[in-house]
C-alpha cells in the first residue's frame, strides 16, 4: 500500500529502549505496540528510510487515561517529573548508542 510504513520489530534501539526500562523498572520490558495516537517518528521515516524511529515516551507519573486527555490536547501538558524521566531515558540510550 502507498504510505504505509515498515517498523523494525527489533532494533538496536529498541534492544537499548528495552535495556533502559529494564534498569528503571526492574522486571519491565518494552513491547512493540500499536497506537492511535501520532508521533513525529513518522516524519522521520517518511523522510529518512533507513532511519528507525519509535514513538516511545516513558511515564510514570500519569495515568494512562490523563496522559490520553492532555498529551497533544487544546491545554497539553504532562507531568514534569515525566519530563525528567524521558531526558534521562534518551540521554543513556544515545550515550550507549552513539558512545
Amino acid at each position: 500500500m502507498p504510505g504505509r510504513q515498515r517498523v523494525a520489530a527489533r532494533s538496536p534501539l529498541l534492544d537499548a529502549l528495552d535495556r533502559w526500562v529494564g534498569r528503571s523498572e526492574p522486571g519491565a520490558r518494552c513491547l512493540p505496540s500499536i497506537s492511535v495516537g501520532y508521533s513525529d517518528s513518522r516524519a522521520f521515516r517518511d523522510a529518512f528510510p533507513d532511519c528507525v524511529a519509535y514513538g516511545f515516551f516513558p511515564y510514570r507519573h500519569m495515568s494512562l487515561e490523563l496522559l490520553g486527555e492532555l498529551a497533544h490536547g487544546r491545554d497539553e501538558r504532562i507531568d514534569v517529573r515525566d519530563l525528567a524521566l524521558a531526558v534521562d531515558c534518551y540521554r543513556e540510550v544515545a550515550t550507549e548508542l552513539l558512545g
